[in-house]
Parts: C-alpha cells; structure tokens; sequence
C-alpha cells in the first residue's frame, strides 16, 4: 500500500481521502493538497517564486498539473514501485508536482520540510529526487551525501542555475541528473537537459507535446496541455536550434544595457565562473547592475564572501579584462556576507538590488 512517509509516520492515499486535516502546518497543508487532488478538485491556487518580480498567486488546473506530471514519468521512465524523496517546498510548484507525480503514478512518497542539507542518512533506497542547486551542491560535496546521490536513479534540479563547478563534477554519477527549465506558470518544467554521462546536452530539451516559438523581443513562448493549450509568452531570451532544442540565453527583464552593448547577466556569469575558477576564488557569485551617469548602467559582480584582500581582487580584475570584451568587465566588485533568497530558496534579485542601490 503506497502513500506519505512523514515525520517518522505513515499514511496511505487512501486514508488521505478521510483524513481532516485541520492542522495547517507545514504537514498539514502538504496533505490538505494531497486530499484535494486525490479527490478530484479542479482548480488549484499556487503562489510564484518572486525571485524576478513579486510573488504572485495563480491558479492552474487539474489537467495542467496531470499533463505535466504524466510528460515527465513518460521522458525519465518512473515507474510505481519507485520511492520519491520530496524535500523541495511543497508550497511552491516544484514540491507540489513531486506530490502530484508520486500520487498519479502510485509511489512511496518520503516528505521532509525544505534545507540546504538533504537528510538521507535514515531514508530507505530513493529511486527519484527533486533538488535545488545548494541542495545538489551539498550532497556532491559530502561523501555520504555523494553516495546516496549515487543510488538514486533519476535526479532533477530546478529553481536556479548551477554552478559551472558543480556541473563539471556529475559526470562521476552513474545515473542521469538533469537540469530543469520552466515555471510556476507551466506546472514546473517543460524542457529539460541531462548534466551527466556520455550523451549529456548543452541545451534543453522541450517535452513531448509542447509546441514552442519566439515573439518579436526573441522570448521564448510555449503553447500545449500544460498551458491549457494557451500561449504562454516567458521573458526567456533563447535561441531556438531546432522543434525540441533551446539554447537559454537569459531574462529578457535583467538584461543590462551599458553604453548601447545589451549584457546578459546569465551568460557573463558562466564566464566569470570559468575565471573564479582558474583563479582558485570559490566563492559564490552574481552578475548585476548599478545606474552609471554616462552608460546608464554598470556591470557589477556580487560576491557572496568577506572582501577578498588587495592583491587577490587585484588580480581578479585583471582576469576580468584579459578574457572579456571591454563592455562586459564589471566596473566595481562588491560583497555580501549571504545573497538574500525568497522562500523557494532562489536567490532574490530584486531585494540585492534594493541592497546595492
């Protein structure tokens, strides 16, 4: 008898149906969810992560959200004996289509509330897990952690880019991790990209049934059962290669405009990554803007650290020059002891902004 294990307790999909509960932790607002879906509801209320603007709530349908868990058990091949661990925010789209998959599909879900730190060391054998990037992160750096990963047989990870380091390491895995990309307003992904083994991608791969087209800004616009057959406009800017494949640009939102030169913090970032990287500085960074009397904005590089001494930031900028065009070498280097992040644990743009300026 499948169902949630939660908090050292078990309930069956069955039981969920004629249980109250009253209760809305964060447990109890799990299962309230659950309850609802089990039951038929139709329409489902769900918040957005406000990492580039506001969150914001919505509403999605049940069709939405069965098309979207049934399109990802389809590409990853998850089956109904499987064990799912949720431990993403099941307040937030991610966590619930865990949810929503496990319930359609028939699986042993095992709940845990959302932290950087995965607790593993107690769990049964996961087969499927959905994870952010800090969550990745600290399971590829821990031994246990990296064992457990290595037991699991399909992997995600959402929410936010990933750093290149990180990235460069999954190939030790033997099982596929792959990289998500979509939204709250999608029922979480619609395209995704393997990061490991000898067929990983560079770019996404669109799910099956999801027409896709770019408006008149180059923003990526998505259309199928998962938009209610809609079409959905993102702020994504991407580069179509062929009906399945994209290449991710960046937010058409964030996009820095410097003395006439268009910047893409995503992209820049990825550079800047390579160049921390062969300087030997790991520290966690992020690409923004500040207004500039004569370029109308600057580029800045945010470090997430205590200042760097002297010579070392001295060195860096020196980095920055050699291996970027003259438009993209960020004006001032700045630090925060932590990036603020909003509840999905992306981090929070607009409040760094507030910050900065």
């Amino acid at each position: 008898m499948s169902g949630i294990h939660f908090q050292q307790n078990f309930i069956s999909y069955q039981e969920i149906l004629t249980t109250d509960f009253s209760n809305k932790d964060y447990w109890g607002r799990t299962l309230e969810f659950c309850k609802e879906y089990l039951s038929g509801k139709a329409t489902f209320p769900v918040v957005t992560s406000g990492s580039t603007g506001p969150p914001k709530q919505i509403t999605l349908s049940r069709t939405q959200l069965q098309a979207s868990a049934n399109k990802t058990i389809q590409v990853l091949g998850l089956k109904s004996n499987y064990n799912a661990l949720v431990c993403i925010s099941v307040d937030h789209i991610g966590g619930k289509m865990m949810l929503v998959r496990g319930m359609e599909l028939g699986m042993d879900l095992y709940l845990q509330q959302p932290s950087t730190e995965v607790k593993h060391r107690k769990l049964p054998k996961i087969d499927f897990i959905a994870l952010v990037p800090v969550q990745l992160k600290n399971l590829v750096e821990s031994e246990l952690g990296g064992d457990f990963l290595t037991n699991c047989k399909v992997t995600i990870v959402g929410g936010a880019r990933l750093d290149t380091l990180i990235e460069q390491n999954l190939d030790r895995y033997p099982n596929p991790i792959y990289h998500t990309f979509g939204m709250t307003e999608t029922a979480s992904h619609f395209a995704l990209r393997l990061l490991n083994g000898p067929n990983k991608q560079q770019h996404y791969q669109i799910l099956p049934g999801i027409q896709m087209s770019l408006d008149k800004r180059g923003c990526l616009a998505v259309k199928g059962d998962i938009t209610n057959n809609k079409l959905l406009i993102t702020n994504d800017l991407v580069s179509i290669i062929d009906n399945n494949t994209f290449e991710w640009l960046g937010r058409k939102d964030q996009v820095i405009n410097t003395g006439g030169y268009k910047v893409h913090p995503e992209l820049l970032q990825s550079s800047i990554q390579r160049i921390l990287d062969s300087s030997n500085i790991k520290v966690k960074h992020l690409v923004t803007d500040l207004p500039h009397p004569k370029w109308g904005q600057q580029v800045v590089l945010l470090l997430e650290s205590q200042p760097l001494s002297k010579t070392l930031e001295q060195n860096l900028q020196t980095q920055l020059k050699q291996h970027l065009k003259a438009h993209e070498v960020p004006k001032q280097v700045k630090y925060l002891d932590a990036f603020p992040r909003t509840d999905s644990g992306k981090v929070d743009v607009l409040q760094i902004k507030k910050l900065l300026n």
